[in-house]
């Protein structure tokens, strides 16, 4: 017996199996922003919430992008914004176990309610010694 994966909308172009991880390279901050609001717009379509892990300021501007689609009691519903510094905790040494302990944290009450979630991070390191060799690790 064969179990296929669940396709589901990333963004308004892209589709994925369900439960992907993608690492996403970026050049343009406009393309950025474009694509997470079209992952957040896509969710909202979809019935799904959506944990942004994101700076401040990025956040903000996203947002911005956001009601020119969609409502802000949409955004307050559907939209769960996270401090990427804080859950990274990039103030310390990269610890993978920590973060899997935040993520769990973080995305546990939607499992609890049974709710779809995707989530959306934004991935930054201080400099550290051996930092590539510890990503390399996991």
């Amino acid at each position: 017996m064969t179990v296929s994966a669940k396709t589901i909308a990333l963004t308004e172009k892209v589709k994925v199996n369900e439960g992907s991880h993608i690492l996403y390279f970026y050049q343009s901050e406009e393309r950025y922003l474009e694509n997470l609001s079209s992952f957040i717009i896509t969710a909202t379509i979809l019935n799904q919430h959506a944990i942004v892990i994101e700076t401040p300021a990025r956040y903000k501007a996203v947002k911005q992008k956001l009601l020119e689609h969609i409502t802000e009691s949409e955004i307050e519903n559907f939209v769960h914004y996270v401090n990427n510094y804080e859950f990274y905790r990039q103030y310390e040494d990269f610890r993978f176990n920590r973060v899997l302990e935040n993520f769990k944290h973080t995305v546990q009450p939607f499992v609890d309610g049974d709710l779809c979630v995707r989530v959306w991070g934004l991935v930054d390191w201080q400099d550290q010694p051996n930092i590539m060799e510890k990503l390399h690790n996991i």
